[in-house]
């Protein structure tokens, strides 16, 4: 109950990838093995990080959730976009926004949106 998917990439409005992943379909879990060619938001002037070589885990066993362990992200999709950063300080450097303001860092960071356009966030230790 395996599904294997090599040699796949992905772009879109805000994500260029190629990826190879495993996925377990019985336990609703995977892994993909993911070279970022580039991931931005806002034309790269909010978010823009390019060229990073990086793991994400896929768990649906409830709901929809992505996590990065290497940047200790988690993304859960079940309604909108509800992300916990807790080493937000990883992700800074390639936040023109953030860096135009001076933030420097911060312990952890909470974002969520149900439609993408309005949004509650909360920064710790900033």
């Amino acid at each position: 109950n395996a599904l294997s998917i090599e040699n796949a990439s992905v772009k879109n409005e805000f994500l260029e990838a190629d990826f190879n992943a495993k996925i377990d379909l019985a336990t609703h879990k995977g892994i993909f093995d993911t070279q970022i060619s580039r991931l931005y938001f806002d034309n790269g002037e909010l978010f823009d990080m390019r060229n990073q070589k990086t793991k994400i885990n896929l768990d649906y066993t409830d709901d929809l959730q992505l996590s990065v362990p290497e940047w200790d992200l988690t993304l859960n999709f079940k309604e909108g976009l509800e992300a916990y950063a807790n080493n937000p300080n990883i992700l800074i450097p390639h936040s023109p926004l953030l860096k135009k303001f001076g933030f420097m860092g911060a312990k952890s960071i909470y974002y969520k949106s149900v439609d993408f356009n309005d949004f509650n966030a909360q920064i710790q230790d900033a």
